[in-house]
């Protein structure tokens, strides 16, 4: 038997001790062998001797360029060190001299895929796929590089292909869970890693992953469970970190959170996800030029990243720093799940001037944020050109009286038959026209009139003696952050309750069994008006706010009408997920509404604190009436 297959039989049963002696005495007598170079080479890679085993598989490549264990072991070298563009000429060179070696294809698509080149990187997997239509790690590859190109629902069907194959494939199962994240398909992320865990309880991936869906679907004291459980299994585990710290974010453990992200970024510097996660809890702790310093570090490790460059476009905008801020907030159309809505249309974006070509104005989300970038219309009254804007249509009778130099059309139903020549989302008019504090002292307060007349006839309905009236809205609907807006309406006026207040519902909705259940446990009446759908007649709505002496309101449409409307306001803000940027304070007002005052909690889900400073507002306007 010769020394090389003894060599070879004693590398194979793990015996490499004295593999490599047989080779180093083979080679003493040959020592340009490139068979006996090569086993020494496999020998060295296998004790981790890399860099011993990259020198011998260099040699063999000068000495026989033609080599193909030499260049394919050398590549999957290079390329574990992260040395992928070394790598590729030797992946090549597998791949010419045995070209149906799959391998050698696969090799050289996981380094092509590091190095961004996802588009070729299919291209080898695909080569693979052509001679084995189920080689699962081909499937899962193609899949992770189509991931990388944002084609989500074809990554997904790379995975589950690769699982009708292959049940228990344990990377299509990671694979296919992230895959179910960047489509935002959390419920079914639950549960197909609900079904990889069953197989692989101690992979700290699939509960990482697990915590991430069952965080986005609300689920938080789960998502905390599953996250502390892949930390049990792999300590080290930063992505684990940075989910349990934004889960704690969201339950209000702001400390916690923190520690936990510092955790993750201690494990690895460079994961810019935990610097975004760490501002966004800095930003609720009020530490905002630390938030600002995390969301510009994830920035400059991920340009591209929109979350970092939206996260920090709120940061600034709290701090004040609009010119940069509204920068930022351009991110906001390469990020679907903010629900902007972008209009289809091949006009050019108007930058501002004037010109003899019509002008539409659009909106972009909900009532509410209509409402908020309207208030710069009045600025633009003396412009020569004809001005559209297009507005949910529930708007459009309220906007016609309050701003009849504009023609307001409905949002739904506009397309580039319009007759208007540029155009622009109400949401990017404060680039033009708010770059500083000082420039919202131009604004005209209030800007929307409600109709006199509805108003004066409402007045008389629900005026009652001498009380204050006052208007209550106390929910949101929206589905992200609704809840955590929100509050019951027994919760909100049994501490404000007195004999001075009348109550007059405002919130949109059937209100009638809450109302009925208060006045029958708490004796606390909320009057309705029955002919004024609050959802549907925003009209309505506003002359019914206008009836009212001052408004009490959580974050929803109601407190954006009364703000518009002039209205005083009593705003009820959460902290953490749920507050929204615009709602902040500076030098104690409210720059987009001067008459909204804002009353926040100060832990999540605690409205004592705000109630009792409403409560005493309530008193001193008592107080203050004739």
């Amino acid at each position: 038997m010769s020394p090389l297959i003894k060599a070879q039989q004693a590398i194979s049963t793990g015996d490499l001790k004295s593999g490599r002696r047989i080779i180093e005495s083979h080679l003493r007598n040959h020592p340009q062998d490139p068979d006996g170079l090569y086993l020494l080479g496999v020998c060295e890679q296998a004790m981790g001797n890399n860099e011993a085993a990259q020198d011998l598989f260099g040699q063999i490549i000068e000495l026989n360029s033609d080599h193909f264990g030499a260049h394919y072991n050398l590549g999957l070298l290079l390329s574990s060190s992260g040395r992928h563009t070394e790598a590729l000429p030797h992946h090549d060179a597998a791949v010419r001299l045995q070209p149906r070696q799959f391998w050698a294809y696969i090799n050289r698509g996981n380094a092509k895929a590091k190095l961004k080149k996802y588009q070729e990187a299919i291209a080898d997997y695909d080569a693979v796929l052509t001679q084995q239509p189920d080689q699962a790690d081909a499937l899962t590859n193609k899949g992770n590089a189509l991931l990388e190109l944002g084609e989500f629902q074809v990554a997904q069907q790379c995975f589950e292909r690769a699982l009708e194959v292959h049940a228990n494939f344990a990377p299509a199962w990671i694979a296919l869970g992230r895959a179910l994240l960047a489509a935002r398909s959390f419920a079914k992320g639950v549960d197909r890693m609900t079904q990889a865990l069953h197989m692989f309880p101690d992979s700290a991936d699939a509960w990482c992953i697990l915590g991430l869906c069952l965080a986005e679907t609300e689920q938080l004291g789960d998502a905390i469970a599953a996250f502390r459980r892949a930390l049990a299994l792999q300590p080290a585990h930063h992505e684990s970190w940075c989910g349990l710290g934004t889960a704690l974010q969201l339950v209000g453990e702001f400390l916690e959170a923190i520690e936990c992200l510092d955790r993750a970024l201690s494990i690895e510097p460079t994961y810019a996800d935990a610097y975004i996660n760490r501002g966004a809890t800095r930003v609720f702790m009020g530490l905002h030029d630390a938030a600002r310093a995390d969301l510009e570090q994830a920035i400059a490790l991920q340009p591209a990243d929109v979350s970092a460059q939206w996260n920090l476009a709120t940061i600034l905008l709290r701090a004040g720093d609009f010119s940069r801020g509204w920068e930022y907030f351009e991110s906001r159309w390469s990020a679907p799940e903010l629900g902007f809505r972008r209009l289809v249309t091949e006009r050019p974006a108007w930058t501002g001037q004037q010109s003899d070509r019509p002008l539409l104005l659009w909106g972009e989300q909900g009532i509410g944020d209509q409402i908020l970038y309207t208030s710069i219309l009045g600025e633009l009254g003396k412009l020569p050109q004809k001005k559209i804007v297009a507005l949910d249509r529930r708007l459009i009778p309220l906007f016609a009286r309050s701003l009849p130099d504009f023609e307001f059309t409905d949002l739904a139903a506009v397309n580039d038959g319009l007759n208007f020549g540029e155009q622009l989302p109400l949401g990017s008019l404060p680039r033009l026209f708010r770059p500083s504090k000082d420039s919202f002292a131009a604004a005209r307060h209030p800007f929307l009139m409600a109709d006199p007349a509805r108003t004066q006839d409402l007045r008389g309905r629900v005026a009652d003696g001498r009380k204050l009236v006052c208007g209550v809205s106390w929910s949101s609907s929206r589905k992200d952050t609704g809840a955590h807006k929100s509050i019951t309406l027994d919760r909100m006026l049994t501490p404000l309750a007195s004999d001075r207040l009348h109550f007059v519902d405002l919130q949109y909705g059937d209100t009638a069994a809450e109302r009925r259940a208060l006045q029958l446990q708490r004796g606390i009446r909320v009057q309705s008006v029955a002919e004024i759908d609050n959802l549907c007649d925003i009209d309505g709505l506003a002359s019914l706010i206008a009836a009212c002496d001052i408004v009490i309101s959580t974050s929803n449409t109601t407190a954006h009408l009364a703000g518009a409307l002039g209205k005083e306001t009593l705003l009820l803000l959460p902290v953490g997920k749920g507050r929204h940027w615009y709602w902040t304070d500076y030098d104690g007002n409210n720059l987009w509404y001067p008459t909204v005052r804002s009353f926040a909690q100060r832990q999540v889900g605690d409205w004592t604190q705000p109630l009792t400073d409403i409560r005493l507002r309530l008193h001193q306007a008592v107080q203050e009436r004739p």
